[in-house]
């Protein structure tokens, strides 16, 4: 007797959920409708601010223009070295070559 009371308020209860959730009384979504005017400046417009790429290229150059320099102020310590120390300045060239190729070419 008391399944039987319990199935009852179950499929009851279930039937209630069902019809609830049928029967919304909501409205439906509007349908999105294209602003007439934009609402910002175009893309093909000049930006106001400073020019990114311009100024990177100008510390891309920058940084080059140094490893020019560090290269001819170590050419000119290593005609000067002898023995340990003009090898260790021949790698340090070597690699600062390797740097500025990979940076600058």
């Amino acid at each position: 007797m008391q399944s039987r009371t319990l199935l009852f308020a179950a499929v009851s209860l279930t039937a209630l959920v069902a019809v609830a959730a049928c029967a919304s009384d909501t409205e439906p979504a509007a349908t999105p409708v294209a602003p007439t005017e934009p609402a910002g400046p175009a893309f093909s417009a000049a930006p106001a601010g400073p020019n990114v790429a311009a100024a990177l290229g100008n510390r891309i150059a920058s940084t080059c223009r140094g490893y020019a320099r560090k290269q001819a102020a170590l050419q000119a310590a290593i005609g000067k070295a002898k023995g340990d120390e003009e090898k260790e300045l021949r790698e340090q060239l070597a690699a600062l070559e390797v740097i500025k190729k990979d940076a600058c070419d």
